[in-house]
């Protein structure tokens, strides 16, 4: 094991006070698209949220105002953003795909101020069947 002990500057903190941070959250479709995915069938239906603020945002706001950013992005993930993103999938898909995919961002960085969670309150475990007897 080793311990590390670390220092900033206050004007590196100043820095990391201003910097975007997001939250990536799993956005389930089933309840969102219309007409809804019928019940027989099998997978998944999820995109991604990003709610957005500033480190010096979430460390200053109420958890309230946090919880209000988070709620509004997940809602903002309805029918017609799944249906834009299907569609974006087709185009990827089609002539000149590559260079659309050439301008989405790189995945991964290091100092990334985001965290990611997901909620698992609707899943229904209690109505699983493993087939133990």
């Amino acid at each position: 094991m080793c311990n590390q002990s670390f220092h900033f500057s206050k004007e590196f903190i100043g820095k990391l006070k201003g910097m975007m941070t997001q939250v990536k959250l799993v956005v389930n479709g089933r309840q969102r698209i219309r007409p809804p995915v019928p019940p027989e069938y099998y997978g998944n239906l999820v995109l991604w949220a990003y709610p957005k603020l500033t480190a010096g945002e979430v460390l200053w706001v109420s958890y309230s105002h946090v919880a209000q950013v988070i709620r509004k992005a997940v809602n903002k993930v309805d029918d017609s953003y799944f249906k834009s993103f299907i569609d974006f999938g087709e185009q990827l898909k089609g002539e000149g795909g590559a260079e659309i995919a050439a301008t989405m961002p790189m995945v991964g960085d290091f100092l990334n101020l985001g965290i990611k969670f997901n909620s698992w309150l609707s899943l229904q475990f209690h109505e699983l069947d493993f087939g133990g007897g």
